[in-house]
């Protein structure tokens, strides 16, 4: 998924004279993204974003990057990954069926991407009006599994812990984390085969296979 955008980003770097070759950028790149994510989950370091990762490139490659052209490679590295980006299965007709039974819904992600880069494509694809609100780490600062992104999030939705259900498909940073804030969680798609031996004890409260199968879940918590 990301070396679409990584090549996007190196070509417009390299229209202004950057000087590290495209194969080399690529893999530097892509593995400074793993770092910082793996860093942000451990609550090692402050959530990377795509303009601090650029930056902190251009340093290394002694490159001088000004502030246009810094958020013309973010959007570079944003567009195709974006134009081949689809709608999950029954994602709009689950999300009409929650809101048409007047729950109030938030969103919360991971990510290295502008905020406002993801709010378009929610809106592209007719989404984003069914989020009451929508918390980016790349904007919050804050990183999931940390318990203060839930707690803001249901702030926001004007709700609390006891009253959410909280949806994700990773088990440490989606299901542990809103365990360790107070919500119930599901666990959406199946089990990592390799669980980390620090999470063999997180039980989400429920687990679907499908976005279809959540309503009737939720009926049933």
């Amino acid at each position: 998924m990301e070396v679409p955008g990584v090549q996007a980003l190196h070509s417009c770097l390299a229209a202004a004279s950057f000087p590290v070759e495209a194969e080399i950028f690529c893999d530097g790149f892509i593995k400074s993204i793993e770092q910082g994510w793996r860093a942000a989950i451990e609550g090692a370091g402050d959530p990377p974003t795509l303009a601090s990762l650029v930056e902190e490139v251009c340093v290394a490659a002694g490159f001088g990057l000004t502030a246009e052209l810094r958020q013309a490679a973010v959007g570079a590295y944003c567009a195709p990954i974006a134009e081949a980006a689809v709608v999950g299965e029954g994602a709009a007709d689950v999300l009409a069926w929650l809101q048409n039974r007047g729950l109030r819904m938030g969103l919360i992600s991971n990510t290295v991407w502008p905020a406002d880069a993801h709010r378009r494509d929610l809106e592209r694809h007719g989404l984003l009006d069914y989020f009451n609100a929508t918390l980016f780490s790349s904007e919050t600062g804050l990183w999931k599994p940390d318990p203060h992104v839930f707690e803001r999030a249901l702030d926001a939705l004007g709700v609390s812990a006891a009253e959410a259900i909280y949806i994700g498909d990773q088990l440490a940073e989606d299901i542990g984390g809103a365990r360790r804030a107070g919500l119930r969680a599901v666990l959406f798609g199946d089990l990592p085969q390799n669980v980390d031996r620090r999470d063999v004890a997180i039980e989400p409260d429920g687990q679907v296979k499908s976005l279809r199968e959540l309503p009737d879940l939720l009926l049933s918590l």
